[in-house]
């Protein structure tokens, strides 16, 4: 793929992307933009496990297990991510404390217990990230992240930590030729 090589070579298309882990669960849908992956941490923050890259018919030769993942794999075809070991517990989970608007940065919740001191959470359909916490607000939230919308928060929404972390490339927001003479 010519935007993996351009990007190998120019770090342009790298971005951070983020998955919520689900008990048991060894496999993940990929973003749909997202063409390669380049590394994958569990819990960002917390226990901050950089994960080991495998290939597919290495991680299929390992019996099935869960725990906590120390690898994973990368279908391409089938823009897939799947862990080793399957996570034995989902990622955390509170619920919004309040009603807030699309431009709030600081989100009040029933408790951050558990959370990593930065990183991302989805509420609905947007992620956000966020540079702190308290008891019981998420700080420094920059809102729309990886693509999403911003929107207005209903109070008890359910906000789920996104503890995969993943550095991969991107397609570009705007697919372009280049030509070479």
């Amino acid at each position: 793929m010519a935007e993996l090589d351009l990007s190998k070579r120019t770090q342009a298309l790298t971005e951070i992307r983020s998955l919520a882990t689900v008990a048991s669960q060894q496999v993940y849908d990929l973003p749909e933009d997202v063409i390669g992956v380049r590394e994958l941490i569990w819990e960002p923050s917390v226990n901050h496990v950089r994960l080991k890259p495998w290939s597919l018919d290495q991680l299929r030769r390992t019996q099935y297990a869960t725990g906590s993942p120390s690898a994973y794999a990368v279908q391409a075809a089938e823009k897939q991510l799947l862990l080793h070991a399957a996570p034995s517990a989902a990622a955390q989970t509170t619920t919004v404390n309040g009603s807030h608007t699309n431009s709030i940065t600081t989100i009040t919740v029933a408790s951050t217990a558990s959370f990593g001191s930065r990183g991302r959470i989805a509420i609905g359909e947007e992620i956000i990230s966020y540079t702190g916490t308290t008891s019981t607000t998420f700080t420094g939230c920059v809102r729309g992240a990886e693509r999403t919308r911003a929107l207005a928060l209903s109070d008890a929404a359910t906000v789920t930590w996104q503890n995969l972390e993943l550095t991969c490339v991107v397609k570009p927001r705007l697919m372009f030729n280049i030509y070479t003479t």
